[in-house]
């Protein structure tokens, strides 16, 4: 009876070794089977995803449409637009400004479009080259090549020495007409830098 004991007790410990190791290596298995997500989407560890930009929508936004001049812009409602017809240029601003205050007041974001009929460049980049010589003044860095309602633009950086400040332009040349989408933020807000994207974002030509 000792030994048949003894026998049953060897058994139960043999299986339960048997069950132990089997489990272990069914888990191992699956670890190897299933990959994590991170492998799966081919990325290391290490790998930093890009963040996505929020986005802002434009819906219950106003619209401006200009036959005249060609050109139609989207801006937020609660944001001032000042028409200069007889300047050729046009202020959308967070803030009221008036004439001549381009992104002078503190707190103020500001995109000036302005418009100029039978330009007698080849292109953005001469235009640019032309107004540096003549307007010495002024100061245009960083410029690269930026797609505007599907043509090609050049943007560049601005700086304005004498009044100690800056900002950006974009500027492009269609169908003879010459178009300067000026922007600036006298603030840092990324909400409101957001905003300035979406209205050069929807700047569109009418003809």
């Amino acid at each position: 009876m000792k030994d048949t004991k003894n026998l049953m007790n060897t058994l139960v410990i043999a299986l339960t070794v048997v069950a132990i190791a089997g489990i272990a290596g069914y888990v191992i298995l699956q670890k190897k089977a299933v990959p994590s997500q991170s492998k799966q989407a081919g990325l290391n560890s290490s790998d930093k995803v890009p963040a996505i930009k929020p986005f802002l929508a434009t819906a219950g936004w106003k619209n401006y449409r200009n036959d005249n001049l060609g050109f139609e812009v989207k801006y937020p409602g609660g944001w001032f637009f000042e028409p200069h017809l007889n300047s050729g240029y046009f202020d959308i601003s967070s803030r009221k400004i008036g004439v001549g205050t381009f992104g002078a007041v503190k707190g103020q974001a500001t995109v000036r479009i302005s418009v100029y009929k039978g330009v007698p460049y080849k292109n953005a980049g001469d235009w640019f080259e032309n107004d540096q010589k003549k307007l010495g003044k002024y100061i245009y860095s960083d410029m690269q090549e930026i797609v505007l309602d599907g043509h090609k633009a050049l943007k560049a950086k601005t700086t304005y020495p004498d009044q100690g400040s800056g900002g950006n332009e974009i500027r492009i040349i269609y169908k003879g007409t010459g178009y300067i989408l000026g922007y600036k933020a006298n603030q840092e807000n990324s909400t409101v830098a957001t905003k300035l994207d979406l209205i050069i974002d929807s700047f569109k030509f009418t003809k």
